[in-house]
């Protein structure tokens, strides 16, 4: 019987809700669905982005330059000027991320700003301490969201009054230039409060989330967009780096019977990170010092070339027990361990990837408590360290990962 009465409320409560979407207009229906293609839309174009910059084979966590002129595609001289993107604010590149043409609800193509540090072919440094540069604003236009934005997704919803979106060609003044209607941001990313000290405009910065009506309840700004923030993008980007440094590592391991020796945690600058024969914990070395090459210099260890040039080295905590090293002879104090143990359990290696900075904290710096969050993985140097280390214990997304080997 309580299986029966439970099975008729189910019924009954679907009744109702059926009969409350019947009820409503036809335009709010027709708002229910376009929220809902929207949103979809917005949400595959972010995790297109992430998918781009965490699988990139030469630079990773670089993304495509906005398209400049509606081809869904990047091309040199169209989108670049030199190394640079023509305009940090521009249509979506859909094809070159390998979606399918997506629209909002209003049947329109979505737009997108980058922050420029990240841009492809760039020079700029990118690892868990790049952060974005663009500035996010909630619908009040006063109440930051973020100031750090590695990327924003627009939805520009139907034209508002003044957006000419035809072929016409006539000035764009975010562009500085004059373009034909439908490739000016400024005729589908609107504006709020300019003229003015809090003007916040979508097609050039700083943005501002909407939709937004004025005070007679008519639409000011129609925009709805998605905002990608270094803290989304750097752990899936961190396991792509992880996942080749602990494959280069064992390859190491297998050619040459041990690990190399860490650089000393605050011996890193630049690309001066040299490994020493006298710790067993640090930084990942870019030189082995107990294999000279036919110089008598110390072996440059053949990391990936992006791996060097992003300093990716800088980010990682790495510890080796002394067992696994070529000789623990010059070891000094602390001592270290022959193997080091992870929540209880013995491994010959352990490196942490440290997630973004957190709050009020800058980096690169040369204080380990600066990147590993819990108090047994970051008395790693200094007189009292240990080999003892744990899993980390936060939860986020955006946290310290550690990894092991063998």
């Amino acid at each position: 019987m309580k299986g029966m009465a439970s099975f008729l409320l189910i019924a009954i409560l679907a009744m109702f809700g059926i009969y409350l979407i019947a009820a409503l207009p036809a335009t709010d229906l027709a708002n229910v669905q376009g929220a809902g293609d929207t949103s979809l839309a917005l949400a595959e174009a972010r995790d297109a982005l992430i998918g781009y910059a965490v699988s990139d084979a030469t630079r990773p966590g670089e993304l495509p330059c906005p398209d400049m002129n509606d081809d869904g595609t990047i091309q040199i001289a169209t989108d670049y000027v030199g190394s640079n993107c023509k305009s940090y604010v521009g249509r979506l590149p859909w094809k070159t991320l390998n979606l399918p043409d997506l629209r909002d609800a209003s049947g329109e193509r979505l737009w997108y700003a980058l922050s420029p540090a990240y841009h492809a072919n760039g020079s700029a440094i990118l690892d868990s301490d790049t952060t974005g540069s663009l500035t996010v604003y909630s619908s009040d236009g006063l109440t930051l969201f973020s100031s750090n934005a590695v990327a924003v997704i627009f939805s520009p919803g139907t034209a508002l009054k003044g957006q000419a979106r035809g072929s016409t060609a006539s000035s764009c003044p975010s562009l500085g230039s004059s373009v034909a209607g439908y490739l000016c941001p400024d005729n589908y990313l609107d504006t709020l409060n300019c003229p003015g000290a809090n003007c916040r405009s979508n097609a050039s910065g700083p943005f501002v989330m909407g939709p937004i009506r004025d005070a007679n309840g008519l639409v000011a700004l129609n925009d709805t967009l998605i905002v990608i923030r270094a803290g989304d993008l750097v752990p899936g980007l961190e396991k792509r780096v992880a996942r080749e440094l602990r494959a280069s590592l064992q390859s190491y391991f297998i050619a040459n019977h041990h690990y190399p020796y860490p650089a000393r945690y605050d011996h890193c600058d630049g690309e001066q990170c040299d490994g020493d024969d006298t710790v067993c914990r640090g930084r990942v070395p870019l030189t082995d010092p107990s294999i000279l090459d036919k110089h008598g210099n110390p072996l440059q260890i053949g990391w990936p070339s992006w791996f060097v040039d992003n300093q990716w080295y800088r980010e990682v905590y790495y510890s080796v027990g002394a067992a696994s090293l070529a000789s623990s002879a010059s070891l000094s104090a602390p001592v270290c361990s022959a193997q080091l143990t992870v929540s209880g359990l013995p491994v010959d290696l352990v490196f942490f990837m440290p997630g973004t900075p957190l709050p009020g904290v800058r980096r690169p710096s040369n204080l380990l408590s600066d990147y590993l969050e819990d108090a047994e993985n970051r008395d790693g140097w200094g007189a009292d360290a240990n080999d003892l280390y744990v899993i980390p214990t936060s939860k986020f997304n955006d946290r310290d990962r550690v990894y092991t080997l063998p």
